[in-house]
């Protein structure tokens, strides 16, 4: 909410404060080189109450593909802007314009872009560096992320799969921790990415890969089950590209939506990782067992060597498929019993 567009500096051009000398502007730690493109990001202290008063301790460093994003909208920003100015008749010269737009919210109310100026000098005597002018309040901008993620992208989690997932700024926060410890981020390192101490991010790092499959285990079975019931077999095998098959042929399943699996990242490869898949649908009459046994070596070959985030998959897809087989047999013993 804080943020101009003064603190947004391609690596390697550090952050100063000669325009208010007497304000603690310069972070301890900044970005001063990258092999890519990249941006970094000067961010404010805000529970002190202070309008952007007290920086932080270091800068952000932006992905490549996010700096190029953020470029994209600081152009349009500033094209529409311009356009409205052009409106009232006042004219901004490159320099004036770039030294408006460094005063300027990165999240700016709409109001900046209906308000009428008399003259150019009231246009910048109303904008600063350390200006509220045109600022997106914090309540404003949690209904924009509300309303983003509700009504707009609706993303999905691994917790509710078949639903969408209420995506707020403390949840975008603790999954970017819990990512960044199964993936073995280190303890200082996360605590940086969100600036807090080590002890604040300590029940992220407890929650490791055994608790992990353990409340995996808790729900791989309902998980399955859904897919057996919900599953229409005469209307999915009249179609060749919605069967999963084996690399002898056989059938082992169904794709629901062999499109989603055009984009598919896991790197367990087809048919064995796509048990734990929602796309896909087990056969009640396919050889499971194999692939149970191919993970199973997987396993012992990637424990001692592999990555942990590697070693977290392979036990999750030997849990949905001993989960399927047990199904299974649930299933043909309960056809065997109606049979007799």
């Amino acid at each position: 909410m804080q943020l101009k567009w003064c603190d947004v500096l391609p690596v390697g051009e550090t952050f100063l404060s000669h325009k208010e000398p007497n304000l603690n502007w310069k972070p301890v730690t900044q970005h001063l080189f990258s092999d890519v493109e990249q941006l970094h990001v000067r961010t404010f202290k805000g529970k002190d109450g202070q309008f952007r008063g007290d920086a932080e301790s270091r800068s952000h460093r932006l992905e490549s593909d996010f700096s190029r994003l953020l470029l994209r909208y600081y152009q349009v920003y500033e094209h529409y802007l311009l356009h409205s100015l052009s409106i009232q008749h006042i004219t901004l010269g490159e320099d004036e314009t770039k030294e408006l737009m460094r005063r300027l919210p990165v999240l700016p109310d709409q109001s900046l872009f209906s308000a009428n100026f008399e003259s150019k000098t009231e246009l910048f005597i109303s904008n600063s560096d350390t200006s509220k002018a045109y600022h997106m309040n914090s309540v404003t901008l949690g209904k924009n992320i509300r309303y983003l993620f509700g009504k707009k992208l609706k993303p999905n989690s691994d917790r509710c799969p078949n639903d969408s997932l209420n995506l707020g700024n403390n949840r975008w926060r603790h999954t970017i921790l819990t990512q960044g410890a199964k993936y073995g981020l280190s303890p200082a390192h996360l605590a940086a990415i969100t600036g807090v101490t080590i002890e604040a991010i300590t029940p992220y790092l407890d929650l490791k890969t055994s608790e992990r499959i353990k409340i995996d285990e808790a729900y791989a079975g309902n998980h399955i089950i859904k897919r057996f019931d919900s599953l229409s077999v005469k209307e999915l095998q009249a179609h060749d590209d919605f069967k999963v098959k084996s690399r002898f042929d056989e059938e082992i399943g169904h794709k629901l939506n062999p499109a989603n699996c055009s984009s598919c990242q896991s790197k367990g490869g087809a048919p064995m990782a796509c048990y734990p898949c929602d796309n896909f649908r087990p056969l009640e009459t396919a050889n499971h067992q194999q692939y149970l046994d191919k993970a199973e070596r997987k396993l012992v070959i990637n424990s001692q060597s592999a990555h942990p985030a590697t070693v977290k998959r392979l036990k999750k897809i030997i849990l949905y498929i001993k989960a399927t087989i047990a199904i299974c047999e649930e299933r043909k013993s309960a056809k065997l019993g109606d049979e007799k």
